[in-house]
């Protein structure tokens, strides 16, 4: 969360932009409870509100009623060059491969397994103090 909370900000402010300038700001795989600690650090650090303009891979394609993803998948994911053209594509290929999509899910209900919410609200706690 830290890390994706000093990227939005360096990038706005770089830019000299403000979220309301986008269409999307997309992270890659914070999940609910990384979601949301993004959103309190970026508020208390740099006074920055992204809600309106986020979303998270991990909350998109993840089923948090029926999978145990804890913070997210924290594992799967895609590589393709950054522009939207190549995102939907390769978003794409895993959703119309089943086999594929299979595998990514089985990988993310593994990976889960080795995190808890509570010890990545501690280690956060731990930074911001």
């Amino acid at each position: 969360m830290a890390p994706a909370a000093r990227t939005v900000s360096e990038v706005l402010y770089d830019t000299n932009t403000t979220p309301d300038d986008y269409d999307l700001i997309l992270t890659g795989d914070l999940g609910f409870t990384g979601t949301q600690l993004l959103y309190k650090l970026l508020e208390r650090e740099y006074d920055i509100n992204i809600a309106s303009r986020h979303k998270d891979c991990g909350l998109m394609i993840y089923d948090l009623e029926g999978q145990d993803v804890n913070s997210g998948g924290s594992g799967c994911g895609i590589v393709c060059e950054n522009n939207e053209e190549a995102l939907y594509e390769a978003i794409k290929k895993v959703l119309i491969n089943k086999e594929l999509l299979d595998e990514y899910k089985e990988k993310a209900k593994i990976r889960s397994k080795l995190f808890s919410v509570e010890q990545r609200i501690t280690d956060f706690e731990s930074l911001i103090k």
